[in-house]
């Protein structure tokens, strides 16, 4: 029991790193936000005096929001990218979740997904966190692939 509770002391959890492939291009995220396969939708349904919920067979998939650092001037890679995106069609593209090894754990394809421009961030003179920007990702689809 004892040796059980030093495990537990030493464990910590491990966060993994996001990137999104569009094409032969790679882009690194700093947060990502919640991803599904989509939530069914629910209407109300009435029997005599009863009333109940059923599925309706639509499935939400949701918004995918993701954050860029602006490391400097020079360095707009990521940011041009996404903005070119955000100014084109809509394209099949991955989502990639990997460990601090670098072994991915988790790829879902976002299928026919769009890309908007978010917010800016506004910069903190007072922190060591650099400029940021969010970009919105809709995909019609998500399915995860291994």
């Amino acid at each position: 029991m004892k040796q059980m509770i030093n495990l537990q002391l030493f464990a910590r959890a491990q966060s993994w790193n996001a990137e999104l492939k569009i094409d032969a291009d790679t882009v690194y995220v700093q947060t990502a936000s919640e991803v599904s396969e989509g939530e069914e939708g629910r209407i109300d349904v009435v029997d005599g005096d009863r009333k109940y919920k059923i599925g309706d067979q639509i499935f939400d998939v949701g918004e995918i929001s993701v954050t860029i650092l602006m490391k400097n001037k020079n360095e707009r890679r990521d940011y041009d990218l996404l903005n070119d995106f955000s100014k084109g069609r809509p394209k099949d593209i991955f989502l990639i979740f990997r460990d601090s090894q670098g072994v991915p754990q988790l790829t879902y394809l976002l299928s026919q997904c769009g890309c908007h421009r978010g917010k800016k961030n506004a910069f903190d003179r007072k922190s060591k966190a650099e400029d940021t920007h969010t970009f919105i990702l809709t995909p019609e689809a998500v399915k995860e692939v291994a």
